[in-house]
C-alpha cells in the first residue's frame, strides 16, 4: 500500500492531508497583539479585544496605575453596561474561557504576561458565565452538593446566588462564587 502525503498552504496555514484526513498545522505569529494606542490587547485568533488595564485602573502609556476597582456581579454588569454606552463599543464580562485564554503557564502570580498586561491584580476576576463545560443533571451522590446542602430543589437557587470567576493568582476558575462578593473586573469586546 502506497501513502500520498501532500502539504498544501490554506487559508489557516500549512495542512497536511493523508487520504480525507486534514490536519492543520499551529498557526504561527504571535497570539496577541498590542493595539496602536497601546491601551488594549487583541486575541488576534480568538478576535478579542481586551482592556489592558482592569477597571479602576489606567494605561498611562507605559504601564497600568491606580487602585483597582471590586465590583460584586450585578455592579460589574451595571459598570460594562456604563461603558459599553459611553464608549459606543460593545464591553462586556468576559466568560470563563475566554479570561483563562489570558492565563500564560510561564508566568507566576500573576499567572499573565506581565507586558501584555502589566499590574494585573492576582485575585479572582469576574466572569459572565452562568455554567462551565457540558453541565448536566443534579448528582445526588456528589460528596460536593452534600456538604454544600444541595438538594434537587435547592440546585437553581444555589446557581442564582453564585457566579463564576478565574483567579489570576494560579489559573483556577471556580464558580460557587457568592455574586455579592467584591472583585476585579476585566472587560472585553469582540473585534471588528
Amino acid at each position: 500500500m502506497t501513502r500520498r502525503f501532500l502539504w498544501r498552504e490554506g487559508l489557516c496555514g500549512l495542512v497536511w492531508m493523508a487520504g480525507a484526513l486534514a490536519v492543520a498545522a499551529p498557526p504561527t505569529g504571535p497570539r496577541f497583539r498590542v493595539s496602536d494606542s497601546g491601551d488594549e490587547v487583541v486575541d488576534v485568533q480568538a478576535k478579542l479585544v481586551w482592556r489592558r488595564c482592569v477597571e479602576g485602573m489606567s494605561w498611562t502609556g507605559a504601564t497600568c496605575e491606580g487602585v483597582p476597582e471590586l465590583f460584586d456581579h450585578s455592579q460589574a454588569q451595571a459598570h460594562a453596561t456604563r461603558v459599553f454606552r459611553s464608549s459606543q463599543l460593545p464591553w462586556r464580562l468576559p466568560h470563563v474561557p475566554e479570561l483563562k485564554r489570558l492565563i500564560d503557564a510561564r508566568y507566576r502570580y500573576p499567572a499573565v504576561d506581565p507586558e501584555l498586561f502589566p499590574h494585573t491584580p492576582p485575585q479572582w476576576h469576574w466572569s459572565a458565565s452562568v455554567s462551565v463545560g457540558a453541565g448536566g443533571a443534579f448528582n445526588p451522590y456528589n460528596y460536593g452538593n452534600i456538604a454544600q446542602g444541595r438538594t434537587p430543589s435547592s440546585v437553581n437557587q444555589v446557581a442564582f446566588l453564585h457566579g463564576w470567576a478565574v483567579d489570576f493568582a494560579n489559573g483556577e476558575s471556580k464558580g460557587e462564587i457568592l455574586k455579592r462578593t467584591p472583585m476585579v473586573l476585566r472587560l472585553v469586546r469582540v473585534a471588528r
